[in-house]
């Protein structure tokens, strides 16, 4: 909360899930997909592979104190609304967790960590995916804070997929508005239905 750093920028939030991750025996890359605030942390080998997904960028703009309404401070221009503070910590607390429990009841497998920065850029998750990191895993637990529980199955590839729309208007002379075709009424359109 504290650090509260844009995504790219997430220098300390990411050097301090390392080092917990670290002290708790996760071998740990750091840097990868050529981010410098990206990192790959690894307990265990063989299968199954469970990797745990870490948010940690704070969002420009969204800064606030901690009360129940936006509350701007001009001394810290990024914030968490909602709480991707919480998602790396809580994740790496997991993970931390699950090693745990494997040394102790000597359970096959590899637990995997996976710092993803600038999510609310749409950065991280799709270049870590790009290089491979993502590659034979056996399952991947994400989470996102909601005012509800729920669980949700997506056999997807675990990060953004995008996809380009072109929309094509004809212009029409005003005495003819009929001959013409609005390309921003196909959008609308498309965001509505």
């Amino acid at each position: 909360w504290d650090y509260a750093e844009p995504g790219l920028c997430e220098e300390k939030s990411a050097s301090a899930l390392c080092d917990l991750l670290q002290g708790h025996g996760f071998h740990v890359d750091r840097g990868v997909a050529g981010m410098p605030t990206a990192f790959r942390a690894s307990f265990g080998s063989g299968h199954p592979r469970i990797a745990l997904m870490c948010e940690y960028d704070a969002t420009p703009g969204e800064a606030q104190r901690p009360s129940p309404f936006p509350d701007p401070d001009p001394q810290r221009p990024c914030g968490f609304t909602d709480l991707h503070n919480g998602i790396g910590t809580a994740s790496v607390a997991a993970a931390v967790a699950i090693r745990t429990a494997m040394a102790r009841h000597r359970l096959p497998g590899t637990v995997v960590v996976f710092g993803t920065p600038a999510e609310k850029l749409c950065i991280g998750k799709p270049t870590m995916a790009r290089d491979g990191l993502f590659d034979n895993l056996d399952a991947v637990i994400a989470w996102h804070p909601r005012a509800y529980s729920t669980v949700e199955w997506d056999a997807g590839p675990g990060c953004y997929q995008a996809e380009i729309f072109d929309f094509f208007g004809q212009s029409a002379y005003g005495s003819a508005p009929w001959n013409g075709v609005s390309a921003l009424d196909a959008v609308t359109l498309m965001n509505v239905i």
